[in-house]
């Protein structure tokens, strides 16, 4: 498994997830730093069968799925990571 991603739309492939104002979004790629940063993320671990996502221009930032409100960028909650912010990984 790769130490970092980027999470690439099946439907649109040059759209790609990114985060800005603690928010994920599809967007269409960009030429720029600032795109590249907040569309790589760190792939952590703690089985075979459920990753994480951490922000890598915003350490200690997850993914976590927020049912009333998509998907959101957040802090780590004290006491580790739950079921919000875990993925499992299919192989296309």
């Amino acid at each position: 498994m790769p130490d970092t991603v980027s999470l690439q739309s099946e439907d649109y492939p040059d759209w790609h997830v990114r985060h800005a104002g603690y928010v994920c979004w599809a967007h269409a790629t960009e030429d720029r730093d600032l795109y590249r940063q907040d569309a790589t993320f760190r792939v952590h671990s703690q089985d075979e069968r459920l990753i994480y996502f951490e922000s890598v221009n915003f350490p200690g930032h997850f993914i976590k799925i927020d049912h009333n409100d998509g998907f959101r960028n957040r802090i780590t909650p004290e006491g580790g990571l739950d079921n919000h912010y875990e993925f499992k990984e299919i192989l296309a």
